[in-house]
């Protein structure tokens, strides 16, 4: 190894080991509670619901992207490539959620790509948080799923990443509603 490269490692190594037993000593802690049996078999339930997007470009405005080089150029190459071979120009996300129900013990939601901590925070708050567990990047990854404050704050997360994954555009305001509404219909009223 080149010099200084086996400190690096040997120090990420360290981190790595030390993690893992932080993480083994949690789980030996956690199988020493007492569980509660889960006696209902569980339910699905899954939803798609289409998050738009926000005004697309014009025309004019990809021809300047491509003409001004950059690291958008590419994006917007292959959307004028798009416009001039007559193919439609992506407005919406087909999005799924997927919820399982283990009767009124416990409900897990599975959201679609890598969606921001707002959305667990708001279900939590709006749903039972004791009853329920939320995980993401469940059943397709298209993107960044942003909530209304990310939306507003831009950046990468905002919209910045779009070039990467390849919608035209970031998502229009009201994503995140559209979101949390297809999860409160997936559960029952009990949650």
């Amino acid at each position: 190894m080149p010099d200084g490269e086996e400190e690096v490692f040997s120090t990420r190594l360290a981190y790595a080991k030390a993690h893992g037993a932080a993480l083994s000593q949690e789980i030996q802690q956690m199988l020493q509670r007492d569980a509660k049996p889960i006696p209902s078999v569980p339910t699905g339930a899954f939803e798609r619901v289409n998050l738009p997007f926000d005004t697309l470009p014009t025309r004019e405005a990809w021809e300047a992207r491509v003409a001004a080089g950059g690291h958008d150029a590419y994006h917007a190459q292959k959307h004028l490539e798009r416009l001039q071979s007559g193919e439609a120009i992506q407005t919406e996300l087909s999005y799924p959620v997927q919820a399982w129900r283990f009767g009124s013990e416990l409900a897990v939601v599975f959201l679609a790509s890598e969606v921001v901590v707002d959305y667990s925070l708001r279900l939590k708050r709006e749903l039972d948080a004791e009853r329920l567990w939320v995980g993401a990047y469940a059943n397709a990854f298209p993107g960044y799923i942003p909530s209304e404050r990310v939306l507003a704050e831009g950046g990468y997360e905002g919209g910045g990443a779009m070039l990467y994954f390849g919608p035209p555009t970031r998502f229009a305001p009201g994503v995140e509603q559209l979101v949390i509404d297809t999860v409160h219909r997936l559960l029952p009223d009990g949650f």
